[in-house]
């Protein structure tokens, strides 16, 4: 919904607004908020402005109307809005699709929300439905930020494996990597917390070549240029380093999907 500040420029003040539903004038901003049907509160009204105003749909000397209503269980948000802009700017509709998502998250209980774009009377010409497909996409992205999901086969077949349930980390050795060994390693990278939080989708690959451990990560490809992302990685590597291979030489190593190496980190 953050993406809705560079347009909330083109909401425009609702006029003559008869049989619109009560009103509720946004604190700090000239944006209003209309509400009506069976339903639909006051503080429904009141949230809805205060998400708005958070997200900078709503701010500053911004005139914008916004009314929200019910359709069933789903509640339906309207926007007064340009529709020469909307005609000529690809990609608003997903914009809108995730802001729907967020209220619906955030302020609506779950409940699907659906958005409307209308002109100065509330005449819609632009409806866009909660996108439920949509909305499980982003929940597995978010899931699987900057992991890449590749199995045992992807990788050869070649490697010994085990599921840490508690961590959720999926880990492959190979000789001369011995079983002991991949155990403590396993401990270490478990212990720094930092690959935990995406539910079984996190691999770790360890290997040996001469006297060097190497502990490879594989990513998804959109992260494997991300320098903020990648920045990240150095002071939990170090703190492996620290815990499985304080006296011995050991890389830990960015990889892709086909475990070439992205950025390494040599200690």
């Amino acid at each position: 919904m953050k993406s809705l500040l560079a347009l909330s420029i083109m909401a425009s003040l609702c006029v003559a607004c008869n049989n619109y539903g009560k009103k509720i004038k946004v604190e700090g901003t000239k944006g209003e908020i209309f509400y009506k049907g069976e339903g639909v509160t006051e503080s429904d009204a009141k949230k809805l402005g205060d998400y708005l105003v958070k997200e900078q749909f709503l701010k500053g000397d911004k005139a914008a109307s916004v009314q929200l209503t019910k359709e069933g269980e789903a509640y339906l948000v309207r926007f007064v809005y340009n529709k020469d802009f909307y005609d000529k700017t690809p990609g608003l509709d997903e914009i809108f699709k995730k802001g729907a998502i967020a209220m619906s998250k955030e302020i609506f209980d779950n409940k699907k929300v659906n958005i409307a774009l209308s002109d100065s009377l509330f005449k819609d010409f632009k409806s866009i439905p909660y996108d439920e497909a949509f909305a499980k996409s982003l929940e597995a992205a978010k899931d699987n930020e900057g992991v890449n999901t590749a199995d045992a086969t992807s990788y050869g077949g070649q490697y010994d494996s085990h599921m840490d349930k508690a961590s959720g980390i999926k880990f492959f050795w190979k000789n001369p990597v011995t079983d002991k060994e991949a155990e403590l390693i396993g401990k270490a990278v478990i212990a720094t917390g930092a690959f935990t939080t995406t539910k079984g989708n996190v691999h770790i690959v360890m290997e040996k070549d001469g006297d060097r451990y190497l502990v490879k990560f594989p990513i998804a490809p959109d992260y494997q240029t991300n320098a903020a992302y990648l920045a990240k990685i150095d002071p939990v590597a170090k703190e492996i380093k620290d815990a499985a291979f304080a006296n011995v030489p050991y890389s830990f190593v960015v990889v892709d999907e086909d475990l070439k190496a992205v950025k390494s980190y040599d200690y």
